[in-house]
């Protein structure tokens, strides 16, 4: 739906549409790179959504899990790991 909606656009079938920056972005680095600069995405965005990664309370060690999630993720951003593996794949 993502491709199909960057085709319309570049084929003035549609005029706008509404998707992930990431993705669109990484689309265009990629299985679209023909179309890699054709697009003007407006800023501010319309909508930003949270990420949740969800992990079931039916895992005995669920809250172990999330904390070791939390500490590690914690640690990749004040290290500068987070920044470089962003950049690395273009965000």
């Amino acid at each position: 739906k993502v491709e199909q909606n960057i085709k319309k656009v570049i084929a003035d079938r549609i005029d706008i549409f509404i998707d992930s920056k990431e993705v669109v972005l990484y689309l265009l680095r990629t299985t679209l790179s023909d179309y890699n600069g054709l697009l003007e995405m407006i800023d501010p965005p319309y909508k930003i959504n949270q990420l949740y990664i969800p992990i079931s309370k039916k895992v005995t060690n669920y809250e172990q899990i999330v904390h070791d999630f939390n500490r590690g993720l914690s640690m990749i951003r004040e290290d500068g790991t987070y920044d470089n593996i962003m950049k690395n794949r273009g965000f």
